[in-house]
């Protein structure tokens, strides 16, 4: 016999984060939405629905990673709980007090209650059910077509707090919520509880002196991921109390994501279910760059998830972008890169260094060569004592010179002959970056690694054309020894 649920969405979620214009507007805007999810399942609990019957998200009111203090946003959009005597109708009192919970967490006036009830779009349906995710999903993507129309009022109190014109005033206004709120240990406060703007999170504590002297410093990343094939976990899901232990996982993974990204010097826009979206530097104050990132992101993922034996992997966007560049844009380019190329590929990362001169280079990663990049990325720029990018660029001139040639080798002792020939200046004979770390990666880029090049003209595999492949990869690790002035 199916079981009665109710189940609700929460929104809207992306025109709200798109009226953000700095890093704290676009937390303020996601965190908005994390705490309405968590104060709807407060409330229910609250009126007699059993914590236990909150099958999504995972919700107990006693666990400590839902009471840590860091203002990450750890509850998704989508609530599904068990609703054998609980009648749909009584569903709007329950929002009407948790939106009215979250919005005197946030501080807002009293006076805004009305506009933020036509505002937010929370609705429920109720349907029955042996396979409750799934089954709840067609209903939910029909309500989240309804868009809520608000009649202009003289003063938005969004756009008050998320867009306001006077950047300092705004920031203010959202430290003063924050503090208020209790948060002590919020991710975009520097040491001295001072909110980070962009370029503070691209230089990350890197001493002037040194931050001065890269341009990769100027630089952020907006990264971006998502579980790949986590519907084959759902449907081994035969029992509540299954899909709430997988909920309880996805927080679990979500909370220890979080602290990577405080680790890595970025902050958390939000990591709920099996989402993120995070700005981290793109080489931290510890010289862990991006590419590290990325990697044990995808450790933590593969862990948290193993004990399900299904072949789920996760992909990324991430797009790399100098400090001045709209953040609205770097935003939208991140999305199109997960969902618009990495999702097309699944297990991979999908990266874009768009730099400020308008060049750019982008690639397809997939998660069992990045290693190989690592590795790639510490044998040149971790064996110079002063990162020189003209070495990188004289090996680029040469491999495009020698294209041919290099294109047509076939073994491994041809490629290494070849380089030895190509590379037999005497500055060069003692060269490890040139004699032994390149000569491999080549070999490895012919024979086994999994990367494809994206530009304007499209996505080509790595394979169609080594040097071509070799050159953009090269350019990339490139950017974290070029030194420059700010413009």
């Amino acid at each position: 016999m199916a079981n009665k649920y109710i189940a609700v969405t929460i929104g809207p979620i992306f025109d709200t984060i798109n009226l953000a214009s700095s890093p704290s507007a676009l937390w303020a805007a996601s965190y908005l939405f994390s705490m309405l999810s968590k104060n709807i399942c407060q409330t229910l609990t609250e009126n007699g629905v059993a914590k236990e019957e909150i099958i999504s998200p995972y919700y107990d009111p006693d666990d400590e990673l839902l009471n840590k203090n860091d203002g990450v946003g750890l509850f998704h959009d989508r609530i599904i709980f068990r609703a054998e005597s609980f009648p749909i109708d009584q569903f709007n009192k329950i929002k009407d007090e948790a939106i009215n919970r979250t919005l005197e967490l946030f501080r807002f006036k009293s006076d805004d209650a009305d506009y933020f009830k036509k505002y937010f779009l929370v609705s429920a349906v109720a349907f029955e059910s042996d396979d409750p995710i799934p089954d709840s999903a067609k209903s939910l993507d029909c309500l989240e077509l309804a868009k809520p129309f608000v009649e202009e009022r003289g003063s938005n109190p969004l756009l008050t707090m998320f867009h306001s014109d006077d950047t300092n005033r705004r920031n203010e206004e959202i430290k003063n919520r924050v503090t208020q709120m209790g948060i002590t240990d919020w991710q975009l406060f520097d040491n001295n509880r001072n909110l980070m703007s962009l370029p503070q999170i691209a230089k990350n504590h890197v001493p002037a002196k040194i931050a001065n002297q890269f341009k990769k410093f100027r630089y952020y990343a907006v990264v971006r991921s998502d579980g790949d094939r986590m519907g084959e976990i759902i449907k081994g899901l035969k029992s509540d109390e299954e899909i709430r232990g997988f909920s309880e996982n996805c927080l679990k993974y979500c909370s220890k994501v979080a602290e990577k990204v405080k680790e890595y010097g970025g902050v958390t826009i939000y990591s709920g279910g099996d989402d993120l979206l995070a700005l981290i530097p793109v080489e931290n104050s510890q010289a862990k760059t991006v590419f590290g990132f990325i990697k044990s992101v995808n450790a933590i993922f593969a862990n948290s998830f193993k004990q399900y034996n299904a072949a789920v992997s996760l992909s990324m966007g991430v797009f790399v972008s100098y400090y001045k560049f709209p953040l609205y844009e770097a935003l939208e380019r991140s999305a199109e890169l997960l969902f618009g190329t990495a999702k097309s590929f699944r297990d991979c990362a999908a990266i874009h260094f768009q730099k400020h001169a308008g060049q750019s280079e982008g690639l397809v990663i997939f998660n069992d060569s990045l290693d190989r990049i690592i590795e790639l990325h510490s044998g040149i720029i971790g064996a110079m004592e002063e990162p020189d990018s003209e070495i990188i660029l004289s090996a680029m001139h040469k491999l495009t010179l020698f294209s041919a040639l290099f294109n047509h080798t076939e073994t491994d002792s041809e490629i290494q002959n070849l380089f030895n020939n190509t590379f037999d200046a005497e500055d060069h004979k003692n060269n490890n970056f040139l004699k032994k770390t390149l000569p491999r990666f080549f070999g490895d880029l012919k024979s086994s690694l999994n990367i494809y090049l994206v530009d304007d003209s499209g996505i080509k595999n790595s394979k169609d054309d080594l040097v071509l492949a070799m050159n953009y990869i090269l350019r990339t690790i490139k950017f974290f020894a070029e030194s420059g002035g700010e413009e």
